[in-house]
């Protein structure tokens, strides 16, 4: 018994430090991608919100409706955004951030990389009248082996003057030595009822 008490303490312990260094591994530099997700994530499963998918692998078409219960499973679907964040200890110093002012009010907010080392190329932020409706990534990398260009968009709406996420859309395109290349489309539009 005591056995299974000081094990069930120690993982305790430790789950505990591991969450304590994902927080000082994140600094609040550029603009804070993983928290707006996470705020709109949380109003689509209190919405009961589903998922209509549009996938195009090469040519081939897939379409899907998707229904999820959880936050997870709407992390799941844009992982690739959350992995994009670069608002992370050893960051801060390798983007560099300038703001535009563009047609119809429209101010743009751009964090790029300062060098070609890093995936994410840039974050670019569009906001019209105080509110975020764009949030466009780019990121890439290539070798000898391989190249990969990635585009990914959030489109956001202000319904009830609550920001909510409206779809999204990703774009890859991969190139391998010896081996056929890859283009991938995701187009998601959030379905609520």
């Amino acid at each position: 018994m005591r056995k299974l008490l000081l094990l069930l303490i120690s993982a305790a312990f430790f789950s505990c430090s591991t969450q304590k260094l994902e927080e000082q591994a994140k600094i609040d530099t550029f603009f804070d991608l993983e928290g707006t997700l996470d705020i709109v994530i949380t109003d689509l499963v209190e919405k009961r919100a589903r998922l209509h998918k549009k996938t195009t692998v090469n040519n081939e078409v897939e379409d899907v409706s998707l229904s999820f219960n959880s936050v997870e499973e709407w992390k799941s679907q844009l992982e690739l955004f959350y992995e994009a964040d670069i608002n992370k200890v050893g960051l801060g110093n390798n983007y560099r951030t300038e703001t535009l002012q563009a047609f119809d009010g429209i101010e743009k907010t751009i964090h790029s990389a300062v060098n070609n080392k890093q995936f994410v190329k840039s974050i670019e932020t569009s906001v019209r009248d105080g509110k975020l409706f764009t949030v466009r990534i780019l990121a890439s990398d290539e070798n000898f082996v391989y190249s990969i260009e990635n585009e990914f968009i959030l489109y956001f709406n202000h319904f009830k003057k609550k920001l909510a996420l409206d779809h999204f859309t990703i774009n890859t395109k991969e190139e391998m030595l010896f081996k056929k290349g890859l283009e991938l489309k995701v187009e998601a539009q959030v379905v609520v009822d």
